[in-house]
């Protein structure tokens, strides 16, 4: 506990540090890495396929019709 204590507030120190415009580019920079994170956790959870696009448009077309018959 003590440790994560000291590393925050050191980390805040520096930023306090900081001016207005750079305290800015490090926010951007910390948002951008936190998208990226939950971008690359999403994509890992996605499953492989092996389906070509024009097989995705036969099954799209083909359900298309399918409604339109109803």
């Amino acid at each position: 506990m003590d440790f994560n204590t000291n590393t925050f507030s050191k980390i805040a120190g520096y930023v306090e540090a900081m001016n207005e415009k750079d305290q800015k580019k490090l926010l951007d920079a910390l948002e951008r890495k936190a998208l990226m994170d939950e971008a690359n956790r999403l994509n890992k959870s996605v499953k492989k396929n092996d389906l070509s696009i024009q097989q995705v448009c036969d099954i799209i077309n083909d359900v298309r019709t399918k409604r339109r018959r109803k």
